[in-house]
C-alpha cells in the first residue's frame, strides 16, 4: 500500500472517530437532560445532524481550553526550558555525563532487535488506545453532567416560580389552548410542562406560539 493511500485511510479513520465522539457527546448531553426531567427520549428523538451539532457545541469549548493549555506548555518547553537545558549541558561536561547515565538507566543500555521493537510498538499502541478510551469516557460523563445541570436549572425555576412570559408557549391540544413552559423539541415532537400542575405534555411540531419579551424603545409608526 502506498503512502498516499495510508494517509487517506488514516484521515478517514480520524474523521470517523471525531464524528462518533461528537455524536456521543450530543447524545450524552441530551440523555442527561431528558433523564433528569424524566422525559421520554423516544418521543423527543433527534436526527443525526441535530445530535452532531449539539455535540460539537458541547465539546468545542473544553477541547479549545485543553489545546490552549498544551500550546502554552509546549511553547514554554520548546522556547525556554529545552534551549536552556541544552545550553547548560553544552557548557558542563558533568551535567552531560549525568544526563547520559540517567537516560541509560531509563532506556536501558542494550539496543532492541526488530521483534522487540515491534512488540513494544504494539504495547505502546494498546496503552495509547486504553488511555484514549478512558479520557473519552471521562469526557462523556462530564458532558452528561452538563445536560443534568441544564435540567436542574429548569427544575429550580419551576420550584421557585422564576419563569418569565417568554418561557411559555401556546399550544392547541384537542381544541384547547394551553400555556405551557417549554422544555425541548426533537425531530418530530416537543415537550412542555404546566408549572402549576406539573404535567408534561408531548405534542407534534406543528403550529405553536410563544411570548417573546421585547424591550421596545419607541412605539411603531402606524400607517393607514
Amino acid at each position: 500500500m502506498s503512502a498516499s493511500n495510508e494517509r487517506l485511510i488514516d484521515s478517514a479513520i480520524a474523521l470517523a472517530v471525531v464524528t462518533a465522539f461528537l455524536y456521543a457527546s450530543g447524545t450524552a448531553r441530551f440523555g442527561g437532560y431528558t433523564s433528569t426531567l424524566k422525559l421520554d427520549v423516544n418521543m423527543l428523538d433527534r436526527n443525526f445532524h441535530q445530535t452532531l451539532y449539539i455535540g460539537f457545541l458541547t465539546a468545542f469549548p473544553p477541547a479549545l481550553l485543553v489545546l490552549a493549555i498544551l500550546f502554552i506548555a509546549f511553547l514554554f518547553y520548546s522556547y525556554l526550558a529545552l534551549p536552556s537545558v541544552i545550553d547548560w549541558m553544552r557548557g558542563n561536561i558533568r551535567a552531560k555525563r549525568r544526563y547520559v547515565r540517567i537516560r541509560k538507566c531509563l532506556m536501558g543500555k542494550r539496543k532492541d532487535i526488530f521483534i522487540e521493537e515491534r512488540a513494544k510498538h504494539y504495547t505502546n499502541f494498546i496503552g495509547a488506545c486504553i488511555f484514549t478510551l478512558v479520557v473519552a469516557l471521562i469526557a462523556l460523563v462530564h458532558i452528561e453532567r452538563v445536560g443534568v445541570k441544564d435540567a436542574e436549572k429548569i427544575i429550580t425555576k419551576l420550584e421557585n416560580g422564576e419563569y418569565r412570559p417568554s418561557d411559555f408557549i401556546e399550544v392547541n391540544i384537542d381544541g384547547e389552548v394551553k400555556h405551557l413552559l417549554y422544555l425541548g423539541c426533537g425531530s418530530r415532537n416537543c415537550a412542555a410542562i404546566d408549572p402549576e400542575a406539573g404535567e408534561v405534555t408531548y405534542f407534534p411540531q406543528r403550529v405553536h406560539s410563544y411570548i417573546f419579551a421585547l424591550n421596545k424603545k419607541s412605539q411603531p409608526v402606524r400607517r393607514d
